[in-house]
């Protein structure tokens, strides 16, 4: 299997690491849609964060998922107040990362340096408007 093909995906950082959740063709498809509906013009490769660990750790990536995750609702990640983005996001109800990112944290020692791990898409880095209406949302499902 090619390293693209993988559905998850570990890039080394200097003083850390990242392990991101790559997503089927058909979910990327479903998230511009959704992005030109929204009137979003930022363009960056979509994926749901697993592990951003500032410890390096090594974990084994998992090639086949085949897992169909269900939308909760639109959510704003503001950090403008500390000169950073206002990112609008997508939550997901996914068991299958919360035990990913348990084991990277409890078994690998992974750091964390937010309160919780919350599954997410981002839509927009730069988003300037109210948080949409959920109900864009009804029945928004993908494939990872």
């Amino acid at each position: 299997m090619k390293d693209e093909e993988k559905k998850e995906n570990q890039v080394p950082k200097k003083e850390g690491t990242y392990i991101g959740l790559n997503l089927s063709p058909g979910s990327i498809k479903l998230l511009k849609d959704l992005q030109k509906q929204l009137e979003i013009k930022e363009d960056f490769p979509f994926h749901i964060t697993l592990v951003y660990s500032r410890k390096k750790i090594t974990m084994d990536l998992n090639q086949r998922i085949n897992k169909t995750i269900h939308a909760l609702n639109f959510h704003l990640f503001d950090n403008s107040k500390d000169g950073g983005d206002r990112a609008l996001v997508i939550k997901f109800n996914c068991p299958y990362c919360e035990s990913r990112f348990n084991y990277a944290s409890t078994a690998l020692g992974a750091t964390f340096d937010y309160p919780k791990y919350e599954p997410h898409i981002t839509l927009a880095y730069n988003w300037e408007g109210d948080i949409p209406s959920d109900e864009v949302l009804r029945d928004f499902k993908i494939n990872i």
